[in-house]
């Protein structure tokens, strides 16, 4: 659910791009997101205009878009996927193991896992991606994921703010907060990419380095540009 950040969503670059609306179960703009009230919209206007005369990221319009998008997200009533799962059929696994023969299991086992690594363990498999407490030091490139009881101090915090990286107000309010909000999660391996080679934090084109967070890329994403 992409947010495109123009006023006039077809002036942005990707958005007549197929690949989006193949990807995305929703596109919202700012005319959609039921979160962005008329003084928002007006606010970003003058927001972009001012950005489109100096060429300056503006870290204000930034961190407005995101709220926007968090409280979107909110609204959306997505369930708690990974807190709500039931694998029974795991569970009942050892109980119906007893009554098979060791010896051929063990054999069958080991010869599975040498064709698995001879063959490629991406050609059989899809990287699992699992929750994973963020660490200090992340950045917005992991994508953060945020439980609905977060939603509305974060986006509150984000709103008393105004102007800042998304990232790091998000650790000052974790780490400062009077009632605990838990820990940042995030999907390892990255489920996010950077599109284009100007990072929000620069105000030059600089070169991407290999330890640069642009110069990180997770291989799958390259196995997925015909399905997009």
């Amino acid at each position: 659910m992409p947010l495109i950040g123009h006023i006039n969503a077809s002036t942005h670059p990707i958005y007549d791009e197929p690949w989006l609306h193949n990807v995305a179960d929703r596109i919202l703009t700012y005319r959609t997101v039921e979160a962005a009230s008329e003084e928002n919209v007006r606010h970003i206007e003058e927001l972009e205009l001012a950005r489109q005369k100096t060429g300056q990221p503006d870290r204000e319009k930034h961190l407005l878009d995101y709220t926007l998008l968090l409280r979107q997200c909110d609204a959306s009533g997505a369930p708690p996927s990974y807190g709500i799962r039931r694998m029974p059929r795991y569970r009942a696994a050892p109980t119906s193991m007893k009554a098979v023969m060791v010896t051929p299991i063990l054999l069958a086992v080991l010869s599975s896992v040498a064709i698995y690594f001879s063959i490629g363990h991406l050609t059989m498999l899809s990287i699992l991606r699992v929750p994973t407490a963020r660490k200090r030091g992340g950045c917005c490139f992991q994508g953060i994921l945020w439980p609905h009881k977060n939603i509305e101090p974060l986006a509150n915090f984000y709103t008393e703010k105004r102007i800042g990286f998304v990232d790091s107000l998000a650790w000052d309010l974790v780490s400062t907060s009077e009632q605990p909000l838990g820990d940042e999660w995030t999907v390892l391996p990255a489920i996010m990419q950077h599109i284009g080679g100007k990072s929000s934090k620069e105000t030059t084109l600089a070169p991407i380095s290999r330890g640069d967070d642009r110069g990180r890329e997770t291989m799958e994403f390259q196995l997925r540009v015909e399905q997009a």
